[in-house]
């Protein structure tokens, strides 16, 4: 009976050391997976300002595209645009030398 007590008390010490080691384990997993949110909490307020931020600056642009006043970054505004090449002659000139009676 004695044996039997002996090896009921070790199996006894033996289950608590193994709900100790257990416990530290969950201890390390909790934490382990506060850091982690924590981390991504941060990254999603990060990318969220970042966010609000394009936002911000995509508006400002349409704001200044609807009203007509847009610069360039370096402050010298934006140069006109270069001329279309007209496609008909103008009053009084031949489109072609062919047409006008011209020979070369």
């Amino acid at each position: 009976m004695l044996a039997r007590f002996r090896a009921l008390a070790g199996a006894r010490a033996a289950l608590a050391r193994q709900a100790e080691a257990g416990q530290e384990q969950l201890a390390a997993e909790q934490a382990r997976l506060r850091r982690y949110r924590e981390e991504a909490s941060s990254e999603l307020l990060r990318r969220s300002n970042q966010l609000a931020q394009l936002q911000d600056r995509l508006e400002a642009a349409r704001r200044e595209v609807h009203q007509g006043v847009r610069s360039d970054p370096r402050g010298e505004g934006w140069a006109a645009p270069a001329p279309r090449p007209r496609r008909w002659p103008l009053r009084g000139q031949a489109a072609s030398p062919a047409l006008s009676g011209e020979r070369s």
